[in-house]
């Protein structure tokens, strides 16, 4: 399984429960806003899409922050876990393994650790 197809596992798993939570937060956020909190104590799946179809200002807020909830996917999938992104050249350990390069080439210590290791 390569990198880009992990990547977009992972973002079908992160939209799935995206959805879920989201669905969840605009309900609760509805409820709170239209002075019925007492009612999130027996929410159940039913009335909760109930709720989002029925409601224009529910399906606003379900939109809004499920939006928010795939820029964060998609922002930490695709950039800030970018484990390879060395700015030294780097050996191919294995096809899934690169490191970089030790700088002092006089002294093959480091490499020798690693072997060791």
């Amino acid at each position: 399984m390569g990198r880009v197809s992990k990547k977009v596992v992972t973002l079908f798993i992160a939209f799935i429960i995206s959805i879920i939570l989201s669905a969840v937060i605009s309900t609760c956020l509805h409820l709170i806003f239209t002075k019925n909190p007492e009612e999130i104590l027996s929410l159940n799946p039913k009335k909760i899409i109930i709720s989002i179809i029925s409601n224009p200002s529910n399906r606003q807020m379900f939109y809004v922050i499920i939006m928010a909830f795939m820029t964060l996917a998609i922002v930490s999938i695709f950039k800030v876990f970018k484990l390879n992104d060395y700015h030294a050249k780097t050996y191919k350990v294995t096809p899934d393994i690169e490191i970089p390069i030790p700088v002092r080439k006089e002294s093959n210590t480091a490499w020798i650790c690693l072997v060791v290791r």
